[in-house]
């Protein structure tokens, strides 16, 4: 039984959280959850909100996230949910090798942003890893 909260990541400029209650849960297999991630006991589900994402994530998808990740796998890349001063947002997160941490997003109509290594603790709260992503079929 993954915990869905009623907060919505921000694929776009960015959202407040309004509260972080559990609103309902997602129940699934566990061996099936096991595919995505070693982490089963650490998964949530959250709702994608806005456009900067897609074609990978779409506004109004159901977000799987291991809020289990490490700093390894942020280091690996990936598509994250994080707040960057108090916005909460899905965004592909890259680490440069002086340790900078791009913030991108997969929509070209959206520019990345940059955020210095010696400000990331100041600035950057990564709250996990997507692992999956759902929506409706047939949507354009």
């Amino acid at each position: 039984m993954l915990p869905r909260y009623d907060i919505q990541a921000s694929a776009g400029h960015g959202a407040l959280v309004e509260h972080s209650d559990a609103s309902d849960v997602l129940t699934v297999s566990r061996n099936w959850l096991l595919k995505y991630t070693s982490n089963p006991g650490k998964v949530v589900v959250l709702e994608a909100r806005g456009d900067s994402m897609e074609p990978t994530v779409r506004d109004g998808d159901l977000l799987l996230v291991d809020t289990g990740a490490n700093a390894d796998a942020i280091s690996l890349g990936g598509v994250f949910v994080l707040t960057v001063t108090g916005m909460v947002m899905i965004k592909r997160l890259q680490t440069v090798l002086n340790g900078d941490l791009k913030i991108l997003s997969d929509n070209s109509a959206y520019e990345h942003l940059l955020i210095p290594a010696g400000e990331l603790s100041d600035k950057v709260i990564v709250h996990g890893r997507v692992v999956g992503s759902s929506g409706p079929l047939g949507r354009p």
